[in-house]
């Protein structure tokens, strides 16, 4: 027994000896960055959290904008360098998606959905979704009708619960709302606060447990997918996939009700050209369960969390909101009116602050990995074919050389000499591209109505002597504010003051 064991760790050595000599060959103008070890390779210098943050402060002037490293048997690339970023965001041939065990064991063993596959698979599941979701609403007046019944709500919800609020607590179900709307024709009973819906209150809950896990795609599960059969909870298995079966589960029980009663919605619509589909063709209800979870990592969790930033920021900042009030009095006559999406061309300043809240504290800093289909060349290096390629969106957001004061919180770098909204082509926090997030244009629209209207109407103040307000976010897959409480207290328009 001794002597097999001793067996097995002499093979095991021996691979790992092997293929660290052949990485070594392989990788012999791979950009610089932390050791790579046999077996484990640069895993043990991972950071713990917040990846863009550390490789601005400690890779980028030790390594320079690219940091090499591998996970024991893949490459991995760190770009953290602002103008390489847009590079790679812009290269015709780091389109992909790698091949991991995450992009797969999430999806059925396959590549699908919108987020994680590429190819013409990639081309048929995001062309359909655009197509579809705009034709359901998406950026017209249906869907505004939707959110703004959901801004009510929750104005209702903080008239009833505050004026002290916890804001991490306040917009997921109603943005969940709107988009169970969207992909299932019909929102949850209304409720929110400490109102919500108990389905809501499941699917939130589910999907927190998702995007705040810190280390998806760089688990030890990952490099070794033996680990969920014998370390499950070790390996991070459980804690990384259990949320995702959750949700899955969730989706196929809507699927089973939408199969009895189709309702025009986005999944009915993915059913019926399921049933007419040629042969060969990627639309599957595998891959309708996983091309909906997308759409709630893209849309649901980014958009809530951005109002949720957008109302610390305002309690940060009393001189910007004075200056919003103004602008909301001036355009919308008072602060019972209601603001609509035809409004949001006269309000210039109320979309700075929004944008600008999204730049100084994106939702996803980094990209969903990218990959390249061939081997390329970047900053004078090789990079082999098949490399995971994680982007700092964050250092093109937060660029010195570009915005000159970007720690600063400063709406009005968004307003040009005429008054008018200024669109920044290194406002990259949705990515850049033909790899553009597909929740997009969802969150611009639901965060404005709910931004717009909750400041119409409320007043964010910092609770005096409580505990300062942090702008450190949380980690997770997608970042949210560390859980804090504000007064929000209603208030009379500057007009109606004056009558």
């Amino acid at each position: 027994m001794l002597a097999l064991a001793l067996l097995a760790l002499l093979l095991l050595a021996l691979f790992a000896l092997f293929n660290y000599l052949g990485n070594l060959r392989r990788l012999k103008n791979f950009p610089p960055g932390p050791l790579r070890l046999p077996l484990v390779g640069s895993m043990p210098f991972f950071p713990a959290e917040h990846w863009h943050l550390y490789a601005d402060k400690h890779w980028l002037s030790k390594y320079g904008p690219l940091v090499g490293l591998t996970t024991g048997r893949d490459t991995m690339l760190i770009v953290c360098g602002a103008q390489e970023v847009l590079d790679v965001l812009a290269h015709e041939d780091c389109q992909g998606r790698a091949d991991l065990f995450f992009t797969t064991e999430r999806s059925f063993g396959k590549k699908l959905g919108i987020m994680f596959s590429d190819g013409p698979y990639w081309t048929e599941q995001r062309r359909f979704a655009l197509r579809e979701l705009r034709d359901l609403g998406m950026g017209k007046s249906v869907m505004e009708g939707v959110v703004l019944d959901e801004v009510d709500a929750t104005l209702e919800a903080v008239a009833r619960d505050g004026p002290a609020v916890q804001p991490n607590m306040l917009f997921h179900a109603p943005v969940l709302n709107v988009l169970w709307w969207l992909v299932s024709g019909k929102p949850f009973s209304k409720g929110v606060g400490k109102e919500q819906d108990a389905q809501s209150v499941r699917l939130h809950h589910i999907m927190e447990k998702f995007i705040r896990t810190k280390n998806v795609a760089v688990a030890p599960v990952d490099s070794w997918p033996f680990l969920k059969y014998v370390a499950p909870e070790l390996s991070s298995y459980n804690a990384i996939y259990g949320p995702i079966f959750d949700m899955q589960a969730f989706i196929r029980e809507e699927i089973k009700l939408q199969q009895q009663d189709r309702t025009g919605s986005f999944m009915s619509k993915y059913m019926d050209r399921i049933e007419t589909a040629e042969p060969g063709s990627t639309l599957t209800e595998e891959s309708l369960i996983i091309s909906v979870l997308d759409m709630f990592i893209a849309g649901g969790e980014s958009t809530a969390n951005t109002l949720s930033f957008c109302l610390l920021y305002m309690a940060l900042h009393p001189d910007k909101q004075a200056k919003l009030h103004a602008e909301l009095d001036a355009v919308v006559g008072g602060a019972d009116k209601t603001v609509g999406l035809a409004d949001r061309t006269r309000l210039p300043y109320t979309e700075a602050t929004l944008t600008e809240v999204m730049r100084i504290n994106p939702i996803a800093p980094l990209s969903v990995p990218h990959s390249n289909t061939k081997d390329v060349e970047l900053n004078g290096y090789t990079i082999p074919k098949g490399t995971m390629i994680n982007l700092s969106l964050w250092v093109v957001l937060n660029d010195k050389a570009h915005w000159g004061d970007p720690e600063v919180f400063r709406p009005e770098r968004f307003i040009g000499k005429d008054g008018a909204f200024v669109k920044d082509p290194w406002m990259a926090n949705f990515g850049h591209g033909k790899r553009v997030c597909i929740g997009e244009a969802f969150t611009v629209q639901t965060a404005f109505l709910f931004f717009a209207n909750v400041m119409n109407r409320l007043r964010i103040s910092a609770p005096p002597g409580g505990e300062p307000l942090s702008t450190k976010p949380q980690p997770g897959l997608t970042c949210a504010p560390q859980n804090y409480t504000v007064l929000a207290e209603p208030r009379r328009s500057s007009s109606a003051h004056q009558m």
